[in-house]
Order: C-alpha cells, then sequence, then structure tokens
C-alpha cells in the first residue's frame, strides 16, 4: 500500500483528539521557519499550515470560528508541538517530525473550515466560496443546466443533493474544477508528483484526467460518500490531497 493510501486511510479511519503540549511561551518571529527537521518543501511550516486551511475557504474570516482556539488558523498552545513549532528554549521544532495527529489534525481543521463556510455561514459568504472554488460561472453554466431543481447556489454545496446522485456530466466538472482549485494544472500535478512515474498513489496516472477518473470512484461514488453533500466530499478531497506533497518521501 502506498504512503498516501496509507494518509486517506488514516484519515477517514481516525478521529481527532487533542495533544496539549507546553507551548504557552511561544515566540511568533519562529512561525514562517520550516517545522520540524525537514525543510519546508516537505513539511509545511506553522504559517502555511493555517494558510492552507484558510485558502479551503477564502472567503470565510479567519475570526469567525470557534474552532481557531484548536489550532487550526493561529497557534495555540494545544496543538504547536503536532504542527511543527519551535520549543523556543532550544530553538528547535518541538517534534522530529509529523506524527499521527499532524495528520488527523489537518483532516479535522479542513473539515471544521469548510463546513462553516458552506453549511451555517450566511448565504453571501457560501456563494463567495463557492465563485472562489467553482469558478464564477460554475454555477450558471453546469450546475444549473445539470440539476435544474437547484435553484440557489449554497443548495449544490449542503441541502441540494448528494454527490453520488449528481449526473456523471456534472461529477466529470466538479472533479475536474476540484482537483484545479486545490492543485493546479497537469505541470503542477506532475511537479508534486500526483500524476506521472512514481506518484504519490502509486496508480498508473498520466494526466489531470486520469486522476479525475481515479478519484471519482473514491469520493463521488464510494460507499463512505454515497449519503453525503458536496462540503462533505471537499473536505475529504482537499485533507488528502493537499497532504499529499508532504508524503511523497
Amino acid at each position: 500500500m502506498s504512503t498516501i493510501k496509507k494518509i486517506i486511510a488514516l484519515l477517514l479511519g481516525l478521529s481527532f483528539y487533542t495533544q496539549v503540549v507546553n507551548a504557552q511561551n511561544f515566540d511568533r518571529r519562529f512561525l514562517h521557519k520550516a517545522s520540524f527537521e525537514e525543510k519546508v518543501l516537505r513539511y509545511p511550516s506553522p504559517a502555511t499550515f493555517f494558510q492552507i486551511i484558510q485558502s479551503l475557504a477564502p472567503a470565510l474570516e479567519i475570526s469567525s470560528g470557534a474552532y481557531d482556539t484548536h489550532g487550526c488558523l493561529k497557534m495555540a498552545a494545544e496543538t504547536s508541538a503536532i504542527v511543527g513549532g519551535i520549543d523556543p528554549q532550544q530553538g528547535q521544532p518541538l517534534e522530529s517530525e509529523p506524527g499521527p495527529f499532524f495528520y488527523t489534525l489537518f483532516a479535522t481543521c479542513a473539515e471544521s473550515h469548510i463546513t462553516q463556510a458552506f453549511t451555517t455561514s450566511s448565504q453571501d459568504v457560501i456563494i463567495k466560496n463557492s465563485k472562489a472554488v467553482l469558478g464564477k460561472s460554475f454555477f450558471e453554466t453546469n450546475i444549473a443546466l445539470l440539476l435544474p431543481n437547484v435553484t440557489q447556489e449554497n443548495q449544490i454545496w449542503n441541502n441540494g443533493i448528494y454527490v453520488s446522485a449528481m449526473p456523471k456530466e456534472l461529477k466529470i466538472k466538479l472533479m475536474d474544477r476540484l482537483i484545479f482549485f486545490l492543485l493546479g494544472p497537469d505541470e503542477v500535478l506532475r511537479h508534486y508528483k500526483y500524476i506521472g512515474d512514481n506518484n504519490v498513489f502509486a496508480e498508473n496516472l498520466n494526466s489531470a484526467e486520469d486522476l479525475r477518473n481515479y478519484l471519482i470512484p473514491i469520493f463521488f461514488d464510494g460507499e463512505r460518500y454515497k449519503q453525503k453533500y458536496l462540503y462533505s466530499v471537499y473536505s475529504a478531497m482537499a485533507a488528502v490531497l493537499k497532504l499529499g506533497p508532504l508524503v511523497q518521501h
């Protein structure tokens, strides 16, 4: 089993719980430094961790979520070691490498941020995030045509239709757009080993189309997601795909 598949299994099978660490005296000067004992090309700094979570729903204000206190969008004592914070006394990372809490924290934070952005926020915020993630005209040119009963943009995320019940054509368009938003075009996918030789999935994936066809059965048609709305599927995809480069070695 490839490393990325182990991470998928871990993210789908574990629930995050907090590990309290002694980080009350954390010095914010260290926030942008490389985390753990590796360079930032492999493991993100704490600042990058928070930026990635925020980017998943950029129209949601940082101060709007109570989960901030758990270290999802800013440094917190209980999660400093998990995200690779620097020990201010030694000037060294509190942990030498990411442990299982790192991946479950990332998945939990992604789910919390996306859930709030697409379910409990105002319709205006939901629409802004929808346009950011799917593109400004995606609703009018795709969803409104293929799902005529869905009359508002927020319905596609949380109360319109389960992803598994969507038309095949819409699933393809949605997956293409989510891959592009989360990762980028073919050149970026290849650079970070999502496709091409020795890719993180250990599958025969040579293009964005191959990756899309590989992911649709997992996230759109898989047993775990048959009764899930788009926001839930998106959070699961974000947790797995955004961690890809971190485990490529």
